[in-house]
């Protein structure tokens, strides 16, 4: 599967200085610390980019992130910019193959724009030839053999493989198991999915309205960006769905519907039993 998660996966995280495969200083999940905004990203942390840099220089390890601060500047900066960079490459691609030359610009914006005949593959829906200019490119021999094939079936292959967006047949007999959860959006409407955990999407900011929506409530320190295929997935499981209880009490808006529909009901028992006994004393 091409997504997020797995470009986590293929550049790794390191959460102090270090050199990436084009000698540039980096930290967190590849974050590159020559760019113009690295020192006010790193000021975030109270850390100062030359105190940042001087690790790399002189190999050691003494200004560093923690996980965490490494996974919000991935999702909230590095992996939108790579998004942004795609979509300007080429508008529209299918799911999969959008994530995997997202893969590709998160390395560098500047080396995706050079595969211009990959670029002309991926206009004309020509996966198979787009995989293959992936494939023999300079970028695929410095990456790993793993990263370059993964990379290159998720523009080859056909996405029929794929039920549920981003999602392997696999992986949703894995989530059909799971209890679905009805959360809220930023368009203040219900969307019921399985629980997920939160490095599984990026955040809202990579979100596209004709395909996604923004989860405000997911419990994640961030709001999330989830595919409205996502949904399907409770659909085909209906039986393995919590009771419409739980599902409201899963959710800050459900638990105030709850309130606002129990509250009444105190008051309309004894309203009830106040004129059963009166009219039964009369």
């Amino acid at each position: 599967m091409c997504d997020s998660k797995q470009t986590i996966i293929n550049y790794g995280t390191q959460l102090c200085c270090h050199y990436d495969i084009n000698k540039i200083p980096t930290i967190g999940i590849g974050y590159q610390l020559l760019q113009n905004n690295s020192k006010t990203v790193m000021s975030m942390y109270n850390l100062t980019l030359s105190e940042v840099l001087s690790d790399c220089h002189r190999n050691t390890s003494t200004y560093c992130l923690t996980n965490d601060q490494a996974e919000y500047i991935f999702y909230s900066i590095s992996y939108p910019e790579a998004v942004r960079c795609v979509d300007e490459y080429v508008s529209n691609l299918p799911s999969m193959k959008r994530n995997a030359i997202i893969d590709v610009a998160f390395t560098s914006c500047r080396t995706l724009k050079t595969f211009k005949r990959m670029q002309k593959a991926l206009e004309v829906k020509n996966w198979i030839q787009a995989a293959e200019e992936l494939k023999h490119s300079k970028w695929c021999k410095q990456v790993k053999q793993s990263q370059c094939d993964k990379d290159y079936d998720c523009i080859r292959n056909n996405e029929s493989s794929h039920d549920i967006e981003g999602f392997s047949t696999m992986e949703i007999k894995t989530l059909k198991k799971r209890a679905c959860v009805c959360y809220q959006t930023s368009s203040n409407i219900q969307f019921c999915a399985p629980k997920f955990q939160c490095s599984i999407f990026p955040d809202c900011r990579s979100c596209s309205t004709s395909s996604s929506v923004c989860i405000i409530d997911s419990g994640c320190a961030r709001k999330v960006c989830v595919p409205l295929s996502f949904s399907g997935v409770c659909n085909l499981n209906a039986s393995n769905q919590s009771s419409l209880f739980k599902r409201l009490m899963s959710t800050h808006s459900g638990r105030i519907t709850l309130m606002i529909i129990l509250f009444p009901l105190p008051l309309f028992l004894c309203l009830l039993l106040s004129i059963f006994f009166f009219c039964r004393n009369r």
